[in-house]
């Protein structure tokens, strides 16, 4: 058989399979972008779907702190918290510091209360809606660390203020090397142990109490 005629076989019968190499070459690029979307799909909804269930676990005075509870069930078992455990009863005030998908809370100690006459003391337990003010004004919606309010002071001067879920303002500064915490009456409390985890951010131990402006004693 002539060369030229074997030449011209082959060139004709790939020019018969052109067609289908065409189509074969789309049904690839077709996979090829069905397979990247999907991955780049898979990605990004685990990014916004997927969670770490790490838990971080930390002490204080005896007392252990999981990342996987909440501030009631972290301070059920702990003496120093005895009054804010009666507190933490009333579901209204529970609701309000759940209810942020992050929260930054400030517990106040039994000695923050024993601070006031027994009269005064007696009084405000009594008194719901200045409790759950209190207890707003002591959560700073997000998560903030020590190291953020430290920061926050310094870059502010001295005085840094904080929005609450109370909708006012809670003021910190350094004092003598310890962050304290003010309201608009200047009642401190001072922040005793830092950086805790609880289920929806952070707490910090103060031993002292603020009011809301509405609610200032």
């Amino acid at each position: 058989m002539n060369l030229r005629c074997v030449n011209c076989g082959i060139y004709f019968a790939n020019y018969l399979l052109l067609p289908f190499k065409l189509e074969l070459m789309k049904i690839k690029e077709l996979f090829l972008i069905l397979l990247i979307t999907t991955i780049s799909g898979t990605v990004s909804a685990q990014k916004y779907a997927s969670k770490s269930n790490s838990e971080v676990k930390t002490s204080w005075e005896g007392a252990a702190f999981s990342s996987n509870l909440t501030i009631k069930e972290n301070i059920a078992e702990v003496p120093s918290f005895s009054i804010l455990n009666e507190i933490l009863n009333d579901t209204a005030i529970t609701t309000a510091l759940g209810n942020k998908e992050m929260v930054t809370v400030f517990l106040p100690l039994d000695e923050a209360f024993l601070k006031l006459s027994k009269k005064e003391r007696k009084a405000l337990l009594a008194d719901k809606k200045t409790l759950e003010a209190t207890m707003k004004l002591f959560a700073v919606p997000g998560r903030l660390d020590s190291h953020s309010i430290k920061k926050a002071i310094e870059k502010n001067n001295g005085l840094a203020h904080f929005s609450t879920l109370s909708g006012e303002l809670l003021g910190a500064k350094i004092v003598k090397g310890d962050i304290v915490l003010f309201d608009s009456e200047n009642n401190m409390a001072t922040l005793k142990a830092t950086d805790f985890y609880h289920k929806n951010g952070f707490f910090h131990i103060v031993d002292g109490l603020v009011y809301t402006a509405s609610t200032s004693k």
